[in-house]
């Protein structure tokens, strides 16, 4: 042990030095006591964040935990705007529903339309009726934004259908929604222009009942009457395949085919359905009726009747006032008109073929749907007493009133 006053070296038992007498400490204590003292000191230092020359400095776990937070958060920020730039840009979005167009994958397609939902503006429509006026097995294409504005953007896609050498252009025209997806997408929807026909009108026999698509046709779609024929207008339907129906009591269904593209002409966006005839057991029902109205007649001109019966016969007001007037006529020429000897009875169909305005002489409810003629010989006695044999024509003219097939108009003539 060494004295801490003059360095002599005393005995390891000895308290007092030899040489000058002080009190000697053991070296452990004060190694022990120093570090005692600095330990404190030590941690001090290492938990500062105050760096000194020469010194390493250590950081809390805290510090190191704050760090990585920051680095994640950052990754995961980019990640998030790469991911948003590409699945969410106005090209991708337009490139998966021509895709889907494309392939067929009309449900799929319909999802990225932005349309406003209708009776005949729907999922299932758009599937059954939807035609693109190019579809084939898509080969390579690619996709370019042309221009944005902020409220729309124009994306060109350039493709080849397989087996086609010839490249193909399509532009597809989006909209931006103003709220967004996920918060912070923007949020793209295909504009239908071109896949919408706009102003769609049918025109359809008067009084039938008619669909488009199998969707009735209610009061809300008819807009005008016109010569026979009601006009139903249907706002937007789809570019497509379309079936139109009308059914008529006692006639028979008709079913049209067309298909419709949205840069039809004008006049081309308007359907006409054929003239609805009736059924053959109808013109046969029609044509014994016309044969018994015609004696009728025939019958009150030999007992020389006024005209009341014809109220009970016919159904339209202006068709009752047209047959007086014919009947009056016929009055005045029929002779002395004995009886008839032979009748000839023949029903058809009034067609578009016919050049004679049938409609003149009834109201604007009801339509002149057919026809039965009828030809008689009759006797009739002439000045001298002596009989004589003549011949006299009715036209009875049938048509719907509310729906119901009934007799409109009687004309008569006769050759005397």
């Amino acid at each position: 042990m060494f004295c801490a006053e003059c360095g002599t070296k005393n005995d390891a038992s000895a308290r007092y030095c030899e040489n000058c007498g002080a009190l000697l400490v053991s070296n452990e204590i004060v190694s022990d006591g120093i570090q005692d003292t600095m330990l404190p000191i030590q941690n001090e230092i290492i938990n500062s964040d105050i760096a000194m020359p020469g010194m390493h400095i250590k950081f809390s776990k805290w510090m190191v935990a704050v760090v990585l937070e920051v680095i994640v958060l950052a990754v995961l920020a980019y990640g998030v705007k790469w991911i948003g730039s590409k699945y969410y840009s106005a090209e991708y979005i337009a490139g998966n529903y021509f895709e889907a167009i494309m392939e067929g994958e009309l449900g799929e397609a319909y999802e990225f339309l932005e349309v406003k939902e209708s009776d005949f503006i729907s999922k299932k429509l758009f599937k059954e009726t939807y035609k693109p006026e190019s579809r084939g097995k898509l080969g390579s294409y690619s996709v370019k934004e042309e221009r944005q504005d902020g409220v729309s953007a124009t994306v060109r896609v350039t493709y080849q259908v397989l087996n086609e050498s010839d490249e193909r252009v399509k532009e597809i025209v989006l909209i931006k929604k103003p709220d967004k997806k996920f918060f912070i997408f923007d949020h793209w929807k295909i504009n239908p222009g071109e896949d919408i026909v706009a102003d769609v009108s049918i025109c359809a026999p008067q009084n039938a009942t008619v669909s488009l698509d199998g969707i009735s046709l209610g009061k809300e779609y008819k807009k005008l009457r016109e010569d026979g024929y009601d006009i139903y207008q249907i706002p937007e339907v789809f570019c497509g395949k379309h079936v139109i129906n009308a059914a008529k009591e006692d006639t028979q269904p008709v079913e049209k085919k067309v298909v419709l593209y949205s840069d039809m002409e004008e006049e081309e966006n308007v359907v006409w359905l054929p003239q609805m005839h009736l059924e053959k057991k109808v013109l046969q029902r029609i044509a014994e009726n016309s044969k018994n109205v015609f004696k009728s007649i025939m019958d009150a001109k030999i007992k020389d009747t006024n005209a009341t019966f014809i109220d009970k016969l016919i159904v339209d007001s202006e068709g009752v006032d047209f047959t007086k007037r014919c009947y009056a006529n016929f009055l005045t020429v029929a002779g002395n008109y004995l009886r008839l000897k032979d009748i000839q009875v023949r029903a058809a169909d009034i067609g578009e073929e016919d050049d004679y305005d049938f409609n003149s002489f009834i109201s604007e409810n009801s339509s002149v749907v057919a026809g039965v003629e009828v030809e008689a010989s009759c006797i009739y006695q002439d000045g001298y007493g002596y009989e004589e044999e003549q011949e006299i024509f009715a036209m009875f003219y049938y048509g719907h009133t509310d729906g119901k097939l009934s007799l409109l108009a009687v004309e008569l003539e006769s050759d005397w």
